[in-house]
């Protein structure tokens, strides 16, 4: 699955819990081998270092603008 669902218009958990059960089914139903590992990422923007945050994201933008 290569999508997000937080932080985004129209999403939800529900929807999210769809997809990743859809997706599990239909591994499992073309005899595939299915695994996940779960991450609780919560809290995780309190540990940001949001100098270095904006830096990057300045700095990648500069060379966006430039080329």
């Amino acid at each position: 699955m290569n999508e997000q669902f937080g932080f985004k218009a129209n999403s939800s958990i529900a929807k999210a819990t769809f997809n990743l059960i859809n997706e599990i089914l239909e591994a499992l139903y073309s005899k595939k081998v299915v695994g996940g590992i779960f991450c609780d990422l919560e809290n995780a923007f309190d540990s940001v270092n949001y100098d270095i945050y904006f830096y990057v994201k300045l700095t990648l933008r500069n060379k966006r603008s430039i080329s």
